[in-house]
């Protein structure tokens, strides 16, 4: 969160199984109510999750991934 306040931040690619208090899909949240035109993309080996499921609207992507496939979802 301190970066996306000191940077202009156009992509955010998360995980959501993250160390720390907060889950991937709880930064999803946050960053969507405070800036809500970064784009959203998170992805997950464990977890399997629609874009229904992503009711910021961002996109979800499985792993593994290629770099191809998650630079298509990027451009």
């Amino acid at each position: 969160m301190v970066l996306f306040k000191i940077n202009q931040i156009d992509t955010l690619f998360t995980d959501i199984d993250m160390p720390g208090s907060m889950d991937g899909l709880g930064l999803v949240k946050a960053v969507r109510a405070r800036w809500p035109a970064t784009r959203i993309i998170v992805t997950s080996d464990a977890v399997r999750l629609s874009h229904r499921d992503m009711e910021s609207g961002g996109d979800f992507i499985s792993k593994p991934t290629s770099n191809t496939e998650l630079l298509k979802m990027m451009g």
